[in-house]
């Protein structure tokens, strides 16, 4: 297991029409692209560093590709992008076992960090003429400055698939089955986090996110077959103690509930 990167996505305004779902933190109400190619254009307001995207709920294949770009104008998007991916083939690793997540899968970029990039607008391009829908669709564009720490998480963590499904027992004695999405609930520890990095990051963090604004994590943003199925996107429980475990090092606990994507899943 790697380390862990998180951060909380920006406000954004979302400048394609028909695509304004895409900003807000629920990923129960969709955007749909209306095709097998999206073009998705964003305004943060002002220039802000951004090493994080992510294209969360999605219903894209293994076929898609991307192309992510950013820049100082709306225009220069297209034109002149002060960052541009180029081309991206997404071979997105599926889950086994036939569960709901496979539908719902994330895309996930990393900009440069070093130097990170600092602009007002962003565009991200995909296409997937194989998608069988044949329509597009995302629950929430983020676009984060994440911050990942130098030491790896604790190596007891945990993730537990919470299932609110209900069960009621009918004349007969049958049981009926009220079947609701599974989410996760991941427990981690942050073990060695320097000083500066309680400072500068874990504590901001910890102010700016408290238990109502998002926030995604990827719990092993090096692994390159399942870091999607380690994308959890979702609230902190409680916010916990930043622990002093040395003069140099501090400590954090973090439980995070996982936002449902809305998937109606009936009756059995």
């Amino acid at each position: 297991m790697g380390t862990i990167t998180f951060g909380t996505p920006y406000d954004m305004t979302i400048l394609s029409a028909g695509d304004d779902n895409l900003a807000e933190d629920r990923l129960t109400k969709t955007a749909l692209a209306g095709a097998t190619s999206w073009a998705i254009e964003t305004d943060l307001g002002s220039a802000k560093p951004v090493n994080t995207i992510a294209l969360m709920s999605t219903n894209f294949t293994d076929g898609a590709t991307f192309q992510v770009r950013g820049a100082s104008s709306q225009a220069a998007l297209t034109s002149s992008p002060d960052y541009d991916s180029t081309s991206i083939a997404k071979g997105i690793f599926e889950p086994t076992g036939g569960d709901n997540t496979v539908l719902r899968r994330p895309f996930l970029h990393f900009p440069p960090s070093d130097p990170i990039e600092s602009l007002r607008y962003w565009r991200v391009d995909v296409t997937d003429a194989g998608n069988p829908g044949g329509d597009l669709e995302a629950g929430r564009l983020l676009l984060c400055r994440s911050f990942q720490p130098t030491h790896d998480i604790a190596a007891n963590f945990d993730v537990e698939f919470v299932d609110p499904s209900v069960a009621q027992k009918v004349r007969g004695g049958d049981l009926l089955y009220e079947r609701r999405e599974k989410i996760r609930k991941v427990r981690l520890s942050l073990p060695f986090a320097s000083k500066d990095e309680a400072e500068q990051e874990v504590r901001p963090l910890l102010r700016l996110v408290g238990v109502s604004a998002p926030i995604l994590a990827v719990l092993d943003p090096d692994e390159s077959d399942f870091r999607d199925d380690g994308v959890v996107y979702g609230r902190l429980t409680s916010v916990r103690p930043l622990r002093m475990v040395s003069p140099s090092f501090f400590s954090l606990d973090m439980e995070i509930l996982e936002f449902p994507s809305g998937q109606i899943l009936g009756k059995v």
